[in-house]
């Protein structure tokens, strides 16, 4: 860019070009503005904005033209023209508004609203802003699951200093969240798997920084929960994966260390067995289901040892072995089955002179040759990304977090890129309206992607913010919208498509606020 700055805002135009607004340079608040040209790779500056604003929202209109709201301290609001380069105020808020949401409604109006609950609603035939009523909290590393029905349930989650049990339902067709029955024990870094009835099964996670074995069913149709038989053993930060028989294959995490053990959960008798560990403890590993029935874990980390290591599962023997190694030892990545039945692995963590990196580089595995190769990188190094393969086909890697630990470390991202099949290569796709991290992303019935929740640290010195917000990716326009936030702002939850095309969001939120909430299309 022309001028450092953090705090600010990127909205991608309809030319295809990306609008930087605002944020903070030392000693004081910018009110410039640049444009990013993708056919040049460079910036050239733009009108600057009428009020120095950081912390601030940018969203793009359907008229072209984009409405940047609040920040810090101010209650004003401004639209950029595109065609004309030029600035003009609109209508201002009834208070000022800073590190909030701004939600694109279907109408065109947009929805303005922060973790206090306090909403208004702006409508750009007038130019003016109504209020509108308050939504009710926010939260952080829940678990987020895609109902059959199209709804979105969030339930369980983090947010402050304090587990929640509570959930919630995000309905995309109102786009709105409801909240739904409550865990019975609030959790984290759990998992939620769509059994073959259409129930989600959440096994596991952390209460109160605890590993726990607790396991829950959730049923769609009567929006209820109930406990199930206790895993033989407490995990969290595990992985978990329905079997093409329908049992639920349990694998690794953290107890008081990283463990090797792994299990089977029999929905028909609903007990839980052991079956062969790993033969690597391992942590921020990925797990994936291949075409013949088997799993590959991938990379993960020990300390600071991270593994170039993988291994397969094979259900019918209940044994693991060892397959080829990655070229680079990772965790924290990502990872998705292709279309063709290879395995892609992109971004993710690793450790070097004393410090936590991040990197770009991508490998595909090919189960006929239990060998890794080489592929593109993405254009910008990052870990705890999501990566979904689209009903296209097409592989997006969303968001994320970049930089080493120290000194300032890492920071959220609103890139997004889509992976070719033919080339091996990635290409630059539409941004997310809001950097971040530890997010939950899920294929709606609709062919969009939701990416909701997550965390936001902009820059050195700024405080973590966990956020509610919700955006849905439309493969057939390449852009993102802003739909309803969450009731509750949640990261490193779960996001589970129902058979009621409903999403269910679960855990990680505040105390009191819903740890489970759905999301109807």
């Amino acid at each position: 860019m022309i001028a450092a700055r953090h705090r600010h805002t990127v909205t991608a135009l309809p030319s295809g070009k990306a609008l930087v607004t605002g944020g903070n340079m030392w000693p004081g608040t910018l009110r410039t503005a640049e444009l990013y040209d993708p056919a040049t790779h460079g910036f050239t500056s733009a009108a600057p904005m009428g009020v120095a604003r950081n912390s601030h929202s940018a969203t793009l209109l359907p008229s072209g033209k984009v409405l940047v709201v609040g920040g810090s301290g101010t209650t004003s609001a401004e639209l950029y023209d595109p065609a004309t380069n030029t600035w003009a105020p609109t209508g201002s808020t009834s208070r000022a508004y800073w590190n909030h949401h701004a939600e694109l409604l279907l109408s065109g109006k947009v929805l303005v609203f922060d973790d206090s609950g306090t909403s208004e609603l702006y409508n750009p035939a007038t130019g003016t802003w109504s209020t509108v009523a308050a939504l009710p909290g926010a939260r952080s590393d829940g678990a987020v699951a895609l109902l059959r029905s199209g709804q979105v349930l969030s339930a369980g989650g983090f947010a402050g200093s304090a587990y929640t049990a509570a959930s919630a339902l995000f309905d995309p067709g109102e786009r709105t969240w409801n909240a739904t029955a409550p865990l019975g024990m609030a959790r984290c870094q759990h998992t939620a798997t769509e059994l073959s009835s259409g129930a989600v099964l959440v096994a596991g996670g952390s209460n109160v920084g605890t590993p726990i074995a607790s396991v829950e069913v959730y049923d769609p149709g009567a929006r209820t929960w109930s406990s199930l038989a206790p895993m033989t053993e407490a995990r969290s930060g595990h992985a978990a994966l329905r079997l093409p028989w329908g049992q639920v294959l349990v694998i690794g995490g953290n107890v008081s260390t990283t463990v090797t053990t792994a299990e089977l959960y029999d929905p028909a008798t609903n007990t839980w067995t052991p079956t062969g560990s790993l033969n690597v403890a391992r942590s921020g590993f990925s797990a994936t289901m291949l075409p013949t029935g088997k799993v590959i874990v991938t990379g993960g980390r020990s300390g600071i040892t991270y593994f170039t290591s993988t291994e397969l599962y094979n259900p019918a023997t209940g044994t693991w072995s060892a397959t080829g190694n990655l070229g680079f030892g990772r965790a924290d990545h990502a990872a998705a089955l292709l279309p063709d039945g290879r395995v892609l692995v992109t971004g993710g963590a690793y450790f070097a002179n004393s410090l936590t990196h991040q990197t770009a580089t991508s490998e595909v595995y090919d189960p006929t040759t239990g060998a890794w190769s080489p592929s593109g990188n993405l254009s910008l190094a990052r870990s705890d990304l999501t990566l979904n393969v689209l009903n296209t086909g097409m592989p997006l890697a969303v968001g994320g977090r970049n930089g080493t630990s120290i000194p300032f470390g890492a920071f959220s991202t609103n890139a997004v890129q889509a992976y070719s099949l033919a080339t091996g290569t990635w290409t630059s796709a539409s941004w997310l309206r809001s950097a971040r991290y530890f997010h939950s992303s899920a294929v709606l019935a609709s062919g969009e992607l939701m990416t909701a929740g997550g965390q936001a640290r902009l820059g050195a010195g700024v405080p973590v913010n966990t956020l509610g917000s919700a955006e849905l990716y439309n493969p057939a326009t390449g852009t993102w919208t802003e739909t309803a936030g969450m009731l509750a702002g949640r990261a490193d939850f779960t996001l589970t498509p129902l058979y009621t095309q409903e999403v269910l969001a679960v855990g990680c939120g505040l105390a009191g606020e819903p740890s489970a909430e759905l999301y109807t299309p």
